[in-house]
């Protein structure tokens, strides 16, 4: 019987926090619903002589699914993402053997936003970065954690245009009322 009690409280004392900041209104990286104001949305790339899509699309696309957001037609909110760039530009070199020891990658993506048929945003433009240590001596190790960044900011990008289509909304209802 003791040790049932002990457990008891030894779950509570670690779910109880995680309750408590979901009530606050922090959410894990990842896990923050969509506004209610996104009903159902498309996400369309224009990328001519291409096939697949790129990984912002896909992050797009995934963050909406998971959330029983997404759909290819019919959607009230369109996405169209025009130009997505990924580029990396050396910091610093090593005084020792003048390789590269320091990258800054960034993703940037323009794209614009429409609801009914009504633009929302038009044309902007969002971007992410990050500088990392580039070790040429672990080179399969330093491309791998290159790999893993991008993918995560290629993520980031996702959320950051999906928290912009949300607030477009939102201040397209309260111009309307």
């Amino acid at each position: 019987m003791q040790r049932n009690s002990t457990r008891l409280i030894l779950v509570s004392a670690l779910v109880a926090p995680v309750f408590l900041l979901s009530a606050c209104g922090f959410y894990l990286k990842g896990q923050r619903p969509a506004s209610k104001n996104l009903q159902s949305v498309s996400v369309r790339v224009e990328r001519p002589y291409r096939v697949g899509d790129p990984a912002l699309v896909m992050a797009l696309k995934n963050r909406l699914r998971a959330q029983d957001k997404w759909v290819d037609k019919g959607a009230e909110t369109r996405i169209q993402i025009k130009d997505i760039q990924n580029l990396s530009r050396t910091l610093s070199i090593s005084p020792i053997d003048g390789r590269v020891s320091e990258v800054e990658l960034e993703a940037s993506a323009q794209f614009s936003i429409s609801h009914n048929g009504e633009p929302l945003v038009t044309a902007q433009r969002l971007s992410v970065r990050r500088a990392y240590s580039f070790d040429n001596t672990e080179r399969l190790a330093s491309e791998a954690e290159q790999d893993d960044l991008i993918a995560t900011m290629q993520t980031e990008l996702a959320d950051l245009i999906l928290l912009r289509a949300e607030t477009a909304l939102t201040q397209a209802q309260i111009s309307e009322k």
